[in-house]
């Protein structure tokens, strides 16, 4: 009986990778040329995760399971439902098992533009369509492949990823890298994802990251207010305020360099010209650094300074463009449909089957398909 219990498990793990193998071909993450190892990195980095998950049922039962992460996972379960329930998000295998990665993220996001120009590189792949970044399990392979865009003359900005999706080909985990977020935050991590399961679209990666982002916004909103923390809300809202501030000087900085990279200036002009304009940022940030205001706000302040100082290029500039652009448009969607959830995801479904100009100019316009402002 054990033995036969062994086999039905040693099944299961081929069936896993088996599956895992076919998700990273068909979505396109191997390849040919340059690409070999990125097929393995990414075969390899998805079997850990799968191997490492252990369900939270599972733990919650086990008594030599930690108190704090048994607090987290119970919190985790509890926002798992909520998002199934009240915000009508996939009800799925996601976040139903644990996995300690032994690591503070899980990939490693690599975004490039040319020198004088924000347009992104994108990575195409059949089934998830063309990103505007790509990401690595493996530290090493991801830096590698940074200095080899930069030798190429490119900018580029690679950044720690806590979290990542499979659009619903596996049941994602929770990970330790976010499992100890302050509530808040795990939250917003935690229908951002799923949000991903909800809507996807091929090739318009600046329209399902504003998505998940105010559909995160959406749900943390309704989730501290239906625990009654008040006061986390309250935090949370200033924050976004702070948020707010930052992308308007983002978009700001990437209207300028648009403009200079549109204009009939020399290269040496030009790369003059976005040397200074960056100058001015940093100087703009530390200004505001600089405000009187509550030791919170401050904080945050410092925060988005330091994204400044720490260095700045197209690729970085791109890279919050991405998260942010379309998160007003789609906060307005939902206003148009009163808070109605269902109302809320048909209009955005009639969205995503718009070609992406005339999507792209819906949003612009702050209206919905077959909802025109009078």
């Amino acid at each position: 009986m054990g033995l036969g219990v062994e086999y039905k498990a040693m099944t299961a793990w081929f069936r896993r990778m088996l599956r895992v193998a076919s998700f990273v071909a068909v979505a396109g993450l191997s390849g040919c040329g340059e690409w070999p190892y990125y097929y393995w990195q990414a075969t390899t980095g998805e079997m850990e995760i799968l191997i490492q998950r252990r369900s939270v049922e599972s733990l919650l039962a086990d008594a030599e399971t930690p108190p704090g992460l048994r607090s987290r996972l119970m919190l985790a379960d509890r926002l798992r439902r909520f998002a199934e329930g009240e915000l009508r998000l996939p009800s799925s295998g996601t976040f139903r098992d644990y996995a300690d990665l032994r690591r503070p993220f899980v990939t490693r996001v690599v975004f490039a533009t040319p020198e004088l120009s924000l347009e992104p590189r994108r990575w195409c792949f059949p089934v998830v369509g063309c990103l505007a970044y790509r990401g690595y399990f493996d530290d090493r392979e991801a830096r590698r492949q940074a200095e080899s865009l930069r030798r190429e003359g490119l900018d580029v900005h690679l950044s720690a990823s806590p979290a990542h999706s499979t659009l619903g080909w596996f049941a994602d985990p929770l990970l330790n890298t976010f499992i100890d977020w302050p509530e808040g935050r795990l939250a917003g991590l935690m229908f951002h994802e799923l949000a991903h399961e909800k809507f996807y679209i091929p090739d318009d990666t600046t329209f399902n990251e504003s998505f998940a982002e105010a559909v995160s916004r959406i749900g943390v909103e309704r989730w501290l207010e239906r625990t009654g923390q008040g006061e986390a809300l309250s935090r949370l809202r200033r924050d976004w305020i702070e948020r707010a501030r930052f992308v308007e000087q983002v978009e700001a900085v990437r209207e300028r360099l648009t403009t200079l990279y549109a204009g009939p200036s020399t290269e040496a002009e030009k790369r003059s010209g976005k040397r200074e304009i960056f100058a001015n940022a940093v100087l703009e940030a530390e200004r505001w650094d600089g405000k009187p205001g509550d030791p919170e706000r401050e904080a945050t302040r410092r925060a988005y300074g330091r994204w400044w100082r720490d260095g700045i290029n197209n690729a970085k500039l791109i890279s919050v463009g991405i998260y942010s652009a379309w998160v007003p448009a789609f906060l307005g969607i939902l206003e148009e449909n009163h808070g109605d959830l269902e109302g809320f995801y048909r209009s955005v479904q009639a969205l995503a089957e718009l070609p992406m100009e005339a999507r792209n100019e819906r949003l612009r316009g702050g209206t919905t398909v077959g909802s025109e402002r009078r």
